[in-house]
């Protein structure tokens, strides 16, 4: 009701101006119509192929003030009513809008991790299938929501990246103590998952539908590109590091069962090397999914700004890899 109110003059204000534009228009054509007779106008009088024309002269029908004040009160209330049902429906899918915004701000802000996990299953489903949510978000607090959504996301980014690289120097080490390192990088698999894949989609389709260019305007798409071929080489690395021996045993104990169970829209992984109907996953076939999800949000992002890539300054590694790959 307040938000109503407070747009309430800006509806006074269309409506007449509507109704002024509408009654003008109609003045116009009463007076080319009926204050002259003076002009013929042709009439048929017959349906028939063969029928003469005649002309016809409309009658002098003068307008009167109190016809044109009706005009104008009706037509105001008309325009009143189609300003305010508009308004009205507008700060109804708004409010939608807002409060799933705020609902994925707390969730995928928050410490709790199945919170954490429904917020990054719909941002992920999102930022596939709701246009009308994605332009919402780009311009949610002139950018601060995307500025949020983008931290969040690219917080699980580098902290996999992180991880890897202590998984690294701890392998490093160990080996030469004659222990194995655990490796806990990808334990929240699903939820990179949806992270990685939710700003790459957001970021390549800002493109034609963030009408503030919050998007490039901060330049999301050259620190984005710099994390995600620094965390595919950390993977792959993390992939070739292990040895032959070690590789089929972990594939061994890997099960797709409890993958991607949700109700949203799943990632469209080639998961066909995988075998089924095992204990849960571990280590290496994490990581080969892994691989995937960053290869394919790569290529989303570099296929929709093909042919803008130019514009951006990228850090001579990633340009590189670009040139050499895509």
């Amino acid at each position: 009701m307040k938000r109503f109110k407070k747009f309430l003059p800006q509806i006074v204000r269309n409506a007449v101006l509507s109704n002024g534009v509408s009654l003008f228009i109609f003045f116009v054509i009463w007076v080319v119509l009926f204050t002259t007779n003076s002009r013929p106008w042709p009439l048929f009088s017959s349906i028939h192929l063969n029928a003469s024309v005649e002309d016809v002269t409309l009658p002098s029908l003068p307008l009167s003030l109190h016809l044109i004040y009706h005009l104008f009160v009706t037509g105001l209330i008309i325009q009143l009513i189609s300003e305010a049902s508009k308004r009205i429906s507008e700060i109804i899918f708004t409010e939608k809008l807002r409060f799933r915004n705020r609902f994925l701000l707390e969730s995928i802000t928050s410490n709790q991790f199945y919170f954490n996990m429904l917020g990054f299953n719909l941002l992920n489903w999102i930022s596939k299938e709701d246009q009308d949510a994605r332009q919402f978000l780009y311009t949610y607090n002139a950018g601060e929501g995307w500025n949020i959504y983008l931290n969040c996301c690219m917080r699980i980014l580098n902290d996999l990246i992180d991880s890897l690289e202590y998984y690294k120097e701890s392998r490093r080490k160990s080996l030469s103590e004659g222990d194995r390192p655990i490796e806990h990088s990808f334990d929240s698999l699903q939820l990179q998952i949806w992270a990685i894949e939710s700003i790459a989609q957001f970021t390549a389709k800002s493109l034609n539908e963030d009408s503030i260019g919050v998007v490039q305007n901060n330049n999301t798409v050259p620190v984005l590109l710099d994390s995600l071929f620094r965390a595919k080489s950390a993977v792959e690395e993390y992939i070739h590091s292990l040895s032959s021996a070690t590789f089929p045993n972990e594939m061994n104990s890997f099960a797709t069962s409890n993958l991607f169970k949700s109700n949203m829209k799943k990632p469209s992984l080639n998961l066909s090397f995988l075998p089924k109907d095992q204990t849960p996953f571990r280590g290496v076939p994490k990581a080969k999914i892994m691989q995937e999800v960053l290869d394919r949000a790569i290529s989303v992002i570099v296929n929709e700004f093909r042919d803008r890539l130019n514009y951006f300054d990228f850090t001579p590694s990633v340009a590189s890899r670009l040139q050499s790959h895509y």
